[in-house]
């Protein structure tokens, strides 16, 4: 999966909302992880800080979906990236695209998407990247008190 904390989804609606030139999607690059990596470095951190915790491993559940796609191929073309947002500007076939602005107009450096943004092919940060981030966000903070 990707992931996301609090503070940079609310960046991105503030950088996407400040940039914004009409119909185009604003998505966040963001880490790809591994839940049962996130479930153990997660129960590893609780254990040191005396909680007690299980990962416990169930089933996916019906239509429920083994990874995540932020562009999807047909996005792509039509995909530029600054250096912490995917924006994904509006089909130049509609009607309204006609007035659709050129990529200069977002006032920062833009370049064409490379690469697939797709959570089953990404390279997912190790269980020590992700402890780190952990750490570096807080995310345990409120759990970790004594």
């Amino acid at each position: 999966r990707y992931v996301m904390t609090v503070p940079e989804a609310a960046r991105l609606v503030i950088e996407g909302g400040g940039m914004s030139q009409g119909c185009e999607v604003f998505v966040t690059k963001m880490c790809a992880i591994r839940i049962a990596d996130l479930a153990r470095v997660i129960a590893r951190k609780l254990s040191r800080a005396g909680r007690t915790s299980e990962v416990v491993h169930t089933a996916p559940r019906p239509g429920e979906k083994l990874y995540e796609e932020l562009l999807s191929l047909d996005e792509i073309p039509r995909a530029v990236e600054t250096e912490r947002l995917l924006v994904v500007l509006q089909q130049r076939e509609s009607a309204l695209a006609a007035s659709a602005p050129s990529a200069e107009a977002y006032g920062v450096q833009l370049s064409p998407v490379q690469r697939e943004w797709h959570s089953g092919k990404d390279k997912c940060l190790t269980e020590a990247e992700l402890s780190t981030y952990l750490d570096e966000e807080q995310i345990l903070a409120p759990w970790m008190l004594p």
